[in-house]
């Protein structure tokens, strides 16, 4: 009963990160074909979430004594959540 229940309740959120890829996808697509004179324009933006996404909470962190660097995944089997969300 936990299993289908655990199913029931993270399936809308597989699907909507799966919907949101692929339209990140579509808006990166259009982004190089719209802005052709500038053929690192999806590639600056893709540096730029990653570094709203993982390099600005890690350095408030540092500087600001939060929590992000002890919630940290410390082992790769910590990380199998999120290769399976990514795959």
């Amino acid at each position: 009963m936990t299993s289908n229940h655990t199913l029931l309740t993270s399936t809308p959120f597989i699907l909507l990160f799966f919907s949101a890829m692929i339209g990140h996808e579509l808006a990166l697509e259009a982004l190089a074909t719209s802005y052709q004179r500038f053929p690192h324009m999806a590639t600056s933006v893709t540096l730029f979430q990653f570094g709203f996404c993982v390099l600005l909470p890690l350095s408030l962190s540092l500087g600001g004594g939060g929590d992000v660097i002890q919630n940290f995944p410390r082992r790769p089997s910590d990380l199998w959540v999120y290769m399976k969300l990514s795959a």
